[in-house]
């Protein structure tokens, strides 16, 4: 599991989440809704290797590394 965390004011103190599932990686929302590849997700969403995350205006790039 992977908390992705923002600093600042007006930043969520916990963004998004990030857990590792049997089936691959999956991003769920914290305080704010994350945007995936340009689409905001409605629920837990499964990350591919390259996806581009979003959120409160800060952008990752998910890579998976074996």
């Amino acid at each position: 599991m992977a908390t992705i965390k923002l600093r600042g004011w007006f930043k969520p103190q916990m963004a998004a989440q990030i857990n590792q599932r049997d089936d691959g990686y999956y991003i769920g929302s914290g305080d704010k809704v994350p945007i995936v590849n340009g689409v905001t997700i409605p629920g837990p969403t499964k990350l591919d290797d390259g996806d581009l995350v979003e959120v409160c205006g800060v952008r990752l790039n998910f890579i998976v590394r074996e």
